[in-house]
This record gives structure tokens, C-alpha cells and sequence, in this order.
């Protein structure tokens, strides 16, 4: 089974706004499956599908006939799975749902511009405030449900956080890195002779300001022509061996801290350099990654409890699944 997210209901149902649905009526309340004798419909998986394609179109995928079967199938079993749930937890309802309902209404409001703006989306999904409302209360529900399980559950033993350092250790090398500003005259590489003798003149002139006192970030805020940077002061944060051009690179990571350097030259024009910091390379220790690395393998573990804990209630639960199932995916060309 492919995850889902059981919030997808949410921006599913935003995003279908400017794009209402084509399906009639009797076909949109068509029941494609129950759990337990509750129904799930076609209108309710429709939202998500069409959510997800509209997402997906964004970002320039198209699906193909069969790609959105496989898709409804696999939005339709999460359905399922997220109706589970929910059966399995309505005794364990937190005490500030209510609240965090109409948090996450105003939040939804805010996004799509007030109440009319979502309640018109709504209205073009055939979906009016009350069932928002009940459905956002639901995934709160399962939202909170799935949380506390993998609190519950999900264990990182010290030892198990120690062989995965040990087993990982490339990925606690820190690189050699440093910190640098620098004022940049654009060039362009096909500049005649003049026009580059000019802005190195130019560059020159800024440089012998910045030896007589005068501030590398206010001179920077002046006359850099890098408008990512000029506003920070010509400040580009940290950043590793390999990350800038050549010429550049080898200038930053010769500068010791608070040199500045000679004008250097690149394909993007003339720079000054100034090395604010410096920081060599370094192994984290374990004790200072322990905690991300809880993190890590506490994320591994999740797909694992939840499928386990879904496959139990699917077990002792009546599942009737009525949408035909999907072909196959085609198999991947051999070379």
C-alpha cells in the first residue's frame, strides 16, 4: 500500500477551487468500498484524486488513463485504512479538538483569502462547511491516533543509535568551511578590453576604500552589483570547498580570517573577498548526533508500525472493496 496523506482532504480540497468537478450526481455518491458498514464514496475519493492530479499538473506530470486508476486505487485503500482508524478512535478523542478544528479552518480561511473564498471551494467540490468542518475534526482524530501510536511504540535503544554512527560514519564528516562576503562588478567574460579595464579600475578604487576603514558590508550595500548579497552586506554565509566557482573558491579558502583579498577574477566579473570565519574540518562526535540520529532511525521505524498496526485492524474488521482493481504497473524496459 502506497502512503497517503490523510491530510491530503485538506489541500485537495483548496486547490479545487478554480477547477470544479465535471461528475454527476448519481456517479459521485457511487459507494466504493465500506468499513465496518460505513460507506466511502466517490465524491470523497474524487476530491483527493483530482487534489493530487492538479498538484501533480503543477509541477508538470500528467497521468495516463491507467496511472489515475492505480492512483484511485491507492487513494481509495488509504481511505479505507484512514476510516480504521477512525473507528478504532473514537474513545480517544483529545480534549481540544474543537479548537484545533477551528484553528486549522481559520488557518485554511487565511490561505484562500476568508470564509467566502473556501466556502465557494467548497460549494464547487459539492462539499458545504459543516461536512469540511466534520472531515478536518476527523483527520484531526486519526492525526492525533497515528501521533500517539508511534509514540508509543517506536523505541531507539542507545546501542541501535551507536551502530548506525558507526556504520555511518562518512555522514558525520563536517568539511573544511568558511564564511565570506564579497562585492561583485559584473563583467560579462566577452567584454571588450576597455570596459574591463574600467571596472577593474573601478574595483580597484572600492578595494583602496575598504584599506582606509571604511566598512566592507556598507561599501558592499553601495556599489555590489550581487543583489543576493548586497542587501547582507556582501555576506554569503558558510559554505564548503566546491560550492563556488574555482577562482573564487580558491580565494576564499586561502584568505585568512579578516584578510581581504586582491581583486579576483571570475566568469561572473571582478570580486573582493573578506573571510569572516573560518572552520576546519571535523568528525561530529557521537554523543552530539545522538539526537538527530534518534530522529533518523525513529522516522525508519514508522512505515513499519503503521502498516503493522492498520494490518490488525483490517483483520478484525469487515472490508468490502467495490472499485475493480487497477492493471499493473507496465514493467520497466529492458536495456
Amino acid at each position: 500500500m502506497k502512503i497517503i496523506s490523510w491530510a491530503v482532504l485538506c489541500v485537495a480540497t483548496a486547490a479545487m477551487a478554480a477547477d470544479p468537478p465535471a461528475t454527476n450526481a448519481p456517479v459521485a455518491t457511487a459507494v466504493l468500498a465500506r468499513v465496518n458498514g460505513t460507506a466511502i464514496k466517490r465524491q470523497d475519493m474524487d476530491v483527493m484524486v483530482r487534489g493530487i492530479r492538479q498538484n501533480l499538473a503543477r509541477h508538470g506530470r500528467s497521468l495516463s488513463d491507467d496511472d489515475v486508476r492505480r492512483l484511485e486505487w491507492d487513494v481509495l485503500d488509504e481511505m479505507v485504512v484512514r476510516e480504521l482508524v477512525l473507528q478504532a478512535s473514537t474513545n480517544a478523542v483529545p480534549a481540544d479538538l474543537d479548537q484545533r478544528v477551528e484553528q486549522q479552518l481559520a488557518e485554511i480561511q487565511t490561505r484562500l483569502g476568508g470564509v467566502q473564498m473556501l466556502t465557494q471551494a467548497l460549494a464547487e467540490t459539492g462539499i458545504t462547511l459543516d461536512q469540511y468542518r466534520h472531515r478536518v475534526r476527523e483527520n484531526l482524530i486519526v492525526d492525533t491516533a497515528i501521533r500517539e501510536l508511534l509514540r508509543r511504540e517506536i523505541r531507539v535503544a542507545p546501542e541501535e543509535a551507536r551502530a548506525f554512527y558507526e556504520a555511518n560514519k562518512a555522514k558525520f564528516h563536517v568539511p573544511e568551511t568558511v564564511r565570506a562576503s564579497h562585492i561583485l562588478l559584473r563583467v560579462p567574460a566577452d567584454a571588450p578590453e576597455p570596459v574591463k579595464a574600467e571596472k577593474k579600475l573601478q574595483m580597484n578604487v572600492i578595494r583602496a576604500r575598504l584599506e582606509s576603514g571604511e566598512s566592507f558590508a556598507d561599501v558592499a550595500r553601495q556599489v555590489s552589483e550581487d543583489p543576493g548579497s548586497a542587501a547582507r552586506g556582501g555576506d554569503l554565509g558558510y559554505f564548503a570547498r566546491g560550492r563556488m566557482v574555482p577562482e573564487f573558491d580558491e580565494a576564499a579558502f586561502t584568505l585568512k580570517t579578516n584578510q581581504l583579498s586582491e581583486v579576483v577574477t571570475t566568469q561572473f566579473g571582478y570580486h573582493l573577498l573578506l573571510v569572516t570565519d573560518h572552520k576546519p574540518a571535523r568528525e561530529v562526535p557521537f554523543e552530539e548526533a545522538q539526537e538527530e540520529i534518534g530522529r533518523v532511525l525513529t522516522a525508519q521505524k514508522q512505515p513499519e508500525v503503521i502498516r503493522q498496526y492498520t494490518d490488525g485492524l483490517r483483520a478484525r474488521a469487515k472490508v468490502e472493496v467495490l472499485l475493480p482493481k487497477p492493471p499493473p504497473p507496465p514493467k520497466p524496459a529492458t536495456p
